[in-house]
């Protein structure tokens, strides 16, 4: 049952970005990612950071207004389903694109699998290792990375709903976009791959910007679209 005056959290808003999220992490699988341009991995990259913010922005305040018991960890209100799907998948993705552009090995766990095998076989092994991975991921996700959101996301508290959600949009795009274009690959071969799609960026900046800019912003609309996801709940309301 909700409390009288919390505030909902948009759970299609967050079934949306676990889709994103979900195009990232099969991004990563080494078939796909040989079929797409560069800049379309850039812009999963860079996307992923202003939608994270909107996401934590959705998540405090509804957390801020959560009627909870004293001392009850935050991770323990959210919502099922959608939302610790789609802060798993961010996770995932993130940490298979450190494994991947780094070459980084735990044990004999490799999220790449054998060039040998078949397509098939490839992406089982591949979707296998992105659900292990997951699970510590959500938990990386509601320990460590939601309270450094709800810390960042914390001074647009007191904006309109429309302003904070632009705010926050632009704001990881533009952190996102600096970050990646002060990646230098002569400096070293680690950072040849983010070069790549830093260039991609520069000479496409056009799809580069609706990739990241789109999902974002779409569903950020729809936040607004669907007042639902902010209306307070009356009293006696499940």
């Amino acid at each position: 049952m909700t409390a009288r005056g919390d505030v909902r959290v948009p759970t299609l808003f967050f079934a949306f970005t676990a889709l994103l999220h979900l195009a990232g992490v099969l991004s990563r699988f080494d078939r796909f990612y040989e079929a797409l341009p560069a800049v379309v991995h850039a812009g999963l990259l860079c996307g992923q950071l202003p939608l994270l913010l909107v996401e934590g922005y959705l998540l405090d305040r509804s957390l801020s207004s959560s009627s909870r018991r004293k001392g009850t960890p935050a991770w323990m209100a959210l919502p099922g389903g959608p939302v610790r799907w789609s802060l798993a998948l961010a996770v995932t993705y993130l940490g298979l694109f450190v494994l991947q552009t780094w070459s980084v090995e735990i044990g004999v766990f490799d999220p790449t699998p054998p060039e040998v095998w078949g397509n098939t076989q490839r992406l089982g092994w591949f979707i296998g290792f992105a659900v292990l991975a997951s699970f510590p991921a959500y938990l990386f996700a509601v320990s460590a990375m939601l309270p450094v959101l709800r810390v960042l996301v914390r001074p647009l508290r007191r904006l309109p709903t429309a302003i904070a959600l632009l705010l926050a949009v632009i704001a990881g795009a533009g952190l996102s976009f600096a970050v990646l274009s002060m990646v230098d690959a002569e400096k070293s071969d680690a950072f040849r791959e983010l070069a790549g799609q830093a260039e991609a960026l520069r000479s496409q900046p056009l799809p580069g910007l609706l990739m990241v800019l789109g999902g974002p912003l779409l569903g950020g609309f729809g936040v607004l679209r669907g007042r639902s996801g902010w209306r307070r709940a009356r009293p006696g309301e499940e």
